[in-house]
């Protein structure tokens, strides 16, 4: 059983109280009853369901600079700063 305040809903973002750190659930396994989650750094890991009932999240939006595309890719937008040439 997940933790009865929290469910863990693939693709949706959470914030974690004690860190701040912000992560996506990318995988829930019910058999294995276990939550794969990736943080916004690209770090992934695997929780079973004490894990996740253990941690104090909110659920919360993306991150500002992180795009879905519609091959269903992830990734973060990057800011590319370009030198004008003088001549």
């Amino acid at each position: 059983m997940y933790s009865t305040l929290v469910l863990p809903r693939l693709n949706h973002w959470y914030v974690r109280w004690d860190s701040g750190e912000l992560f996506e659930v990318i995988a829930v396994n019910d058999a294995l009853r276990t939550v794969q989650i990736e943080s916004f750094d690209g770090h992934t890991e695997v929780l079973d369901e004490s894990e996740w009932a253990a941690l104090s999240v909110s659920p919360t939006e993306p991150p500002g600079n992180w795009l879905h595309h519609p091959s269903g890719e992830r990734t973060r937008r990057a800011v590319i700063w370009i030198e004008p040439t003088l001549g």
